[in-house]
């Protein structure tokens, strides 16, 4: 089969950064790594390419892991599926679903994607050959020469020699290039610029190869969990006796293979046991293996890394992370945050320190006064005012403990299976009043049901912690509905309860004693679902599935009230506390499409995991540490905190600043737009552009040398007009003009 590279035309390098990203020194983001796709050991390091977690480096001298995840103008993606290094000591990264990211020696991040001709963004595999790079992808096989993107199959006309473009491994040996799909494997020699490809297939399951790897004299492959070895005819062998293969890799002249009877190494007529304890069995369980230029073997996989040691059990090395990345809620004590997960169990984070304390989801054994019975499905989640801590782990108990000794000690109530006790756990809502009592709106996992699983409204614990009250449509008549997703106290003492399908109420309370009823807001809305209700000073905040409302000026009518749009609904279930009110005034509100803060004064500001390092676009709780001003999210992908006050430092003063900005002149491409980015003396850019007519159209911003500085839009989103355009940069105190002409 005859083919060739098709030659692309020279095309920059595009380096992630929208002109809308925020601060990265204001965000942090915690994460758990499950899933290890590859390892890479170098003298000090170990790299490690996560699934969710994005780069780890595992730092040998100093037993400290370090974690990069993604943000906009660094690292583009979290899921990573594999990694290299080039011959100048650039790192690259292969991601699931944004390209290839690659990380300088400087510290620089670059972004290889669709606009360097890219065939696809999810990529499968990476191997690096001097300057040049193999990237297999999901869509076909590119080929970066050192500076450009000069070759891919299939190569734009659609003619591929592959029968199938899905590359899931590339090994080089020698001077051939071997590249293994999801319709079989080939190989083409590289001097002869892959001009011709031959299928090497034979006893092979075609479509059933996962891997390939060599040592530089075999090339294997992973095939129907079996290894398998190609001979010098083309004809496939398996190379067994280790049980199910779910992984292969090559480092150093060494082929590893990950099994369910543990780690084994290809000793050129055989495989010798290297571990045999540490087995995989599919996805997450599976390891990441790999070894250093000294023979010493690294493998990675959910449990944390293990390094190897002269004898004995291997040393078992565990990052920093929350017990889970699905979170569900979140809470702030001083130093400490406390985040609870759909099923992952409970972490609590020493802020100071970076170090997390996780109750995993295994039902308690002994010591039971001091840990969860088991932490699964924490939902509601409260950080009282005398510092309890109060968890309704639904179907197993309202957790109360105090952490601030050690050990920590736990007191569990509503303990059991069934009804009525289960009503008791099932804690969606919290807040705390003045004079000590703790208020639990409840939920249920069955609502409709018309069953004893039917939500039991609100319990209230007086402060001796001990059930003084319970509030429902039996016993409080003028109470809209039991199923209570929202509650707040105001500075009044007065209790606003939010309903799902049933709106807002406020009461007076006096538990034990009975609720009086003041106020219902919009008491036509019949259907109104309430996820979120916050008193801030004398005003009342209520989030729903259609709006945002602020009300203020109550009076026998209501008072007034102003209405905002919002991003979108929360997850119709899943939205725990997606409201929160800071000092100043400003409410954050989080939805199935990221974080929008209402600041006094009418500015909104959107935050999503494409212009931000936010974990995930769904949030289902946020809370505000109101000593620092900083926000938390905990999403379904992971924790962020965000400082709305952070302040970069300031760049150093130049004596003169000199720019480049390129591509010059640019073709404005219909629905694209261009990707002007800048370069110069500075280390952080602002500007704008203008017209002829001297009408600034845009504020631009480029937080490093090489990055999209404009888009070729203004500030209304829309594509400008092709034509002469004034782009004036500032920079360490400087300032520069540069002509840019736009070409269609």
């Amino acid at each position: 089969m005859l083919t060739r590279f098709r030659l692309l035309p020279a095309m920059l390098l595009v380096l992630l950064a929208p002109a809308h990203a925020h601060a990265a020194g204001a965000w942090s983001t915690y994460i758990r790594a499950f899933g290890y796709n590859q390892l890479l050991a170098g003298a000090d390091t170990v790299w490690c390419a996560t699934e969710e977690a994005g780069l780890l480096r595992y730092v040998r001298s100093s037993g400290a892991f370090l974690q990069t995840t993604r943000e906009p103008g660094g690292l583009a993606s979290n899921q990573i599926s594999s990694i290299a290094f080039d011959r100048r000591g650039r790192l690259w990264l292969g991601t699931r679903d944004a390209g290839v990211s690659r990380l300088d020696p400087d510290g620089t991040w670059g972004l290889l994607n669709a606009f360097d001709g890219l065939p696809g963004l999810d990529v499968n595999t990476l191997t690096a050959q001097g300057d040049t790079l193999w990237i297999g992808t999901t869509t076909g096989l590119a080929l970066w020469n050192g500076r450009e993107i000069s070759g891919a199959l299939p190569d734009g006309t659609g003619y591929s020699p592959f029968a199938n473009n899905d590359i899931v491994g590339i090994v080089v040996r020698g001077d051939s290039l071997w590249v293994a799909t999801r319709g079989g494997v080939y190989y083409s020699s590289i001097a002869g610029g892959l001009a011709v490809w031959t299928e090497a297939d034979t006893n092979l399951p075609l479509d059933k190869v996962t891997a390939l790897a060599t040592d530089g004299v075999d090339v294997f492959a992973v095939a129907n969990n079996a290894p398998w070895r190609v001979g010098a005819s083309g004809t496939w062998n398996v190379v067994g006796g280790i049980s199910n293969v779910y992984l292969i890799s090559g480092a150093f002249g060494t082929v590893h293979a990950s099994s369910d009877l543990g780690l084994y190494a290809w000793n050129g007529t055989g495989w010798s046991p290297v571990n045999t304890a540490l087995t995989s069995n599919g996805g997450a369980s599976t390891f990441a293996v790999t070894r250093d230029a000294s023979g010493k073997v690294f493998a990675a996989n959910r449990d944390g890394m293990f390094e190897q040691t002269p004898s004995g059990p291997w040393t078992l090395h565990l990052p920093e992370a929350p017990p889970g990345n699905n979170m569900q809620s979140v809470a702030v004590q001083g130093a400490r945050v406390y985040a609870g997960t759909f099923a992952e169990g409970v972490g609590r984070l020493e802020t100071a320190g970076g170090t997390w304390t996780n109750w995993y989801p295994v039902p308690c054994a002994s010591n039971c006064d001091q840990t969860f019975l088991d932490p699964s499905f924490a939902f509601g989640l409260l950080v009282d005012r005398q510092g309890k801590k109060w968890i309704g782990i639904w179907g197993t108990a309202l957790e109360k403990f105090d952490d601030s000794g050690a050990p920590p000690q736990f007191t569990h109530l509503w303990v059991g299976a069934g009804s009525p006790i289960d009503n008791h756990t099932w804690v969606w809502s919290t807040a705390a009043d003045s004079v000590g009592n703790r208020w639990f709106g409840m939920d249920t996992p069955n609502l409709g049901c018309n069953c004893p699983q039917d939500p039991i409204g609100i319990d209230v614990y007086g402060p001796a912690d001990t059930l003084i009250a319970n509030y429902q449509t039996t016993n409080t008549p003028d109470m809209l509905g039991n199923q209570v997703r929202a509650l707040s106290v105001d500075r009044r003492g007065d209790l606003w309860v939010g309903y799902g399908l049933k709106g807002v109420q406020r009461f007076t309370p006096s538990p034990p004693g009975p609720l009086t009823s003041h106020l219902n807001l919009e008491p036509s809305g019949a259907n109104w679902n309430v996820f979120g209700v916050v008193a801030h000073n004398d005003s009342i905040w209520v989030f729903s599935d259609g709006d945002l409302r602020l009300y203020t000026n109550f009076g026998s009518a209501g008072g007034s009230k102003q209405s905002y749009a919002i991003p979108a609904a929360p997850a119709s279930r899943g939205a725990l506390h997606p409201l929160a009110v800071a000092a100043d005034g400003t409410a954050w509100v989080g939805s199935v499409n990221g974080a929008r803060a209402y600041h006094p004064g009418g500015l909104t500001e959107d935050f999503t995991a494409s212009n931000s390092p936010l974990a995930n676009d769904e949030i289902r709780s946020i809370a505000i540490d109101h000593a620092t001003g900083a926000i938390w999210f905990a999403t379904a992908g992971g924790l962020n905190r965000y400082d709305p006050g952070y302040q970069a430092p300031a760049p150093p003063t130049l004596a003169k600043l000199a720019i480049k900005v390129y591509p010059n002149p640019a073709l404005l491409a219909s629905g694209i737009g261009i990707s002007l980015r800048v370069s110069g003396n500075g280390s952080a850019y602002r500007g704008q552009v203008y017209d002829l007519n001297g009408r600034m159209l845009r504020r631009l911003s480029a937080g490093s040398n090489g990055q999209i500085l404009w888009d070729g839009r203004d500030s209304d989103g829309s594509l400008v007009r092709p034509g002469l355009y004034f782009v004036r940069v500032e920079a360490g105190g400087r300032s520069a003009v540069a002509r840019v002409t736009l070409l269609r």
